[in-house]
């Protein structure tokens, strides 16, 4: 099959942020379909055998908002397209008038659609609860969770099917991985714990001065822990943002701490480097994946992850993935790590029974497996 698969901004491969490595990992795996993405003009990527780049002109930076000539272009690369394409396949949060002209556009052409929802937290947020159904016009529609399974069903929307995300479980092997990221500044017997979010999420969904407090906390009874904050600056937001978060780091002294990442080429070696993920949130997360492939991919490193258990993050607690904490106070997260800290065994053995629950639930073979099983059933 000939499957066009749209992102809300251009795939860069080969690594790029959650969704579009999934659906570009996904593509790489079902040799037998014929994928088409687009992507940066100018740029060049590793040649696929069933993977076409359809290049842009009018979007030549990793913002995550597509430009109104963005947003032209793609719908003319669509009906140029038409014809060969058998699958349109959408990865982003629908909005009413991109819903009303692709359901007319396909309808006509009598073409089948997919689409997959990465938050029904965003999705909801940004739109009228009662029009939710409108939204909706694919022939399947992927939530990424029971929760959000449930939630979109419970509104009206039809043939929906939840396919949890997955890892590369050959990229995120720590027996593969040789590189240490902190090489040149490792401090030997320095604990390092990692936030990999975003500022604008960090702002949104916690807050920047209760994840200091939580730095300040762990400080007083570990001063042989340094916190690293992976937050991509992708726009001036993120880049207002990250002066804000360092002045209340400074505020509270512990600017030194903290060592700050905006730029990660290498997420696997960061991620074996680090002793504990947390991404702490006191209400949903908003506006990335509903279950973050962050945490998925340091479960596979077996690293311990600590997060809040709020739906639909709870499934990956009862899965057996980290800890997923009820209490989302900067004194529990603080608490939670000193005692991770403490005790090496137990630190581990969580490690350990996560790496299981994403070999059995989470990896990227068993997601593409899943997909193909869509695509086969709107043949």
């Amino acid at each position: 099959m000939n499957i066009f698969s749209i992102t809300m901004t251009l795939v860069s491969p080969p690594y790029d942020d959650g969704p579009k490595n999934l659906v570009f990992g996904i593509a790489k795996r079902l040799k037998k379909h014929n994928f088409f993405f687009v992507s940066f003009l100018f740029k060049k990527f590793k040649v696929e055998d069933n993977i076409k780049f359809i290049g842009s002109p009018f979007q030549n930076s990793p913002s995550l908002r597509m430009s109104v000539m963005q947003q032209v272009y793609i719908f003319f690369v669509i009906l140029l397209n038409l014809r060969r394409i058998e699958v349109f396949q959408f990865f982003f949060t629908p909005k009413e008038y991109f819903a009303r002209f692709f359901k007319i556009m396909l309808e006509k052409a009598n073409k089948r659609s997919v689409q997959v929802i990465s938050s029904t937290h965003s999705l909801y947020a940004g739109t009228n609860k009662t029009n939710i159904k409108d939204l909706f016009f694919s022939d399947s529609v992927i939530a990424l969770s029971d929760f959000s399974k449930q939630r979109l069903e419970s509104d009206g929307v039809g043939n929906v099917v939840r396919i949890y995300p997955g890892v590369d479980l050959d990229r995120f092997d720590k027996r593969r991985i040789k590189n240490d990221f902190f090489v040149k500044d490792r401090i030997p017997g320095v604990k390092y714990i990692i936030y990999p979010g975003a500022y604008r999420v960090l702002n949104l969904s916690y807050s920047f001065k209760d994840l200091v407090s939580i730095i300040l906390e762990v400080k007083k009874v570990f001063g042989n822990v340094k916190f690293v904050l992976a937050c991509k600056v992708r726009e001036k937001k993120d880049s207002f943002l990250e002066k804000e978060f360092k002045e209340t780091a400074r505020q509270f002294g512990v600017d030194k701490e903290i060592h700050y990442l905006n730029i990660v080429d290498d997420m696997p070696a960061l991620l074996n480097s680090c002793d504990m993920v947390i991404l702490p949130s006191y209400k949903h997360l908003f506006g990335i994946l509903e279950l973050p492939l962050v945490l998925l991919e340091a479960s596979a490193l077996e690293k311990p992850v600590i997060y809040t258990a709020a739906s639909p993050l709870d499934e990956l607690r009862d899965a057996g993935i980290g800890v997923g904490l009820k209490d989302s106070s900067c004194q529990s997260y603080a608490n939670t790590i000193i005692d991770l800290l403490k005790d090496k065994n137990k630190s581990d053995n969580i490690g350990f029974t996560s790496k299981s629950a994403i070999i059995k639930n989470f990896n990227l073979e068993k997601m593409s497996a899943e997909f193909d099983a869509v695509y086969n059933s709107l043949r």
